[in-house]
């Protein structure tokens, strides 16, 4: 994957999913020969029973039949994990001294959610992208409003403790009793709490799966 200068970057979701040296990829290459190819052997009745037994076992701990030591496995979940999101985000509020600060809608996500299966452990991850419009009501008595969008790029479970950073936010209207742009800038960013608590949950559902 290359940045807007068209260097190459790390992919986010490769390096969720081998973040430790030991749960590389270098086994599959175990059993192989010089050419790629596998030796073709016939199974005897006994072979047959034992296969059929493990199998059962692995569907009952969530691995497929192939994999049935749990080696590696990989599920894309991103559209689950999309609707998830507009769940988790949809109506979210938060006030501060002098607003009432509320998501109303996830105009557009993208972006990538996987599970894998790393030698018998369970790992989840996400590299989203998203945009949400908000609305603030100043707690005032004129109880002014203003409109925009807040969005956050490539927002990957790693670094949600630097979500404050990574939020944009944009004012598209404002009435006239707010003063001026700048002066929501502070309120609508401090929801970032509120929504790191959100991605948090997202990364756990995605473990439960």
């Amino acid at each position: 994957m290359n940045d807007a200068k068209g260097n190459q970057v790390p992919n986010k979701l490769v390096e969720q999913a081998t973040s430790k040296a030991d749960l590389s990829y270098s086994y599959w290459a175990a059993g192989q020969s010089k050419s790629g190819s596998f030796t073709e052997k016939k199974l005897t009745e006994a072979e047959l029973k034992e296969q059929e037994q493990r199998a059962r076992e692995a569907s009952q701990k969530g691995v497929s039949v192939w994999n049935q030591a749990g080696t590696f496995e990989e599920r894309d979940v991103s559209g689950w994990a999309k609707d998830q999101l507009q769940l988790l985000l949809v109506g979210l509020e938060h006030r501060t001294p002098t607003a009432t600060i509320t998501l109303t809608e996830v105009k557009k996500t993208t972006g990538e959610a996987h599970v894998w299966l790393v030698r018998g452990k369970k790992r989840a991850g996400f590299d989203l992208t998203f945009e949400a419009a908000w609305r603030a009501t100043t707690t005032d008595s004129c109880a002014a409003e203003a409109t925009g969008t807040l969005s956050l790029t490539n927002v990957s479970p790693d670094e949600l403790d630097e979500l404050g950073d990574l939020l944009q936010v944009t004012v598209s209207r404002r009435d006239e009793g707010i003063s001026s742009d700048a002066s929501l800038m502070g309120p609508v960013k401090s929801i970032a709490d509120k929504l790191r608590e959100q991605l948090n949950k997202l990364h756990q559902l995605l473990k439960d799966r």
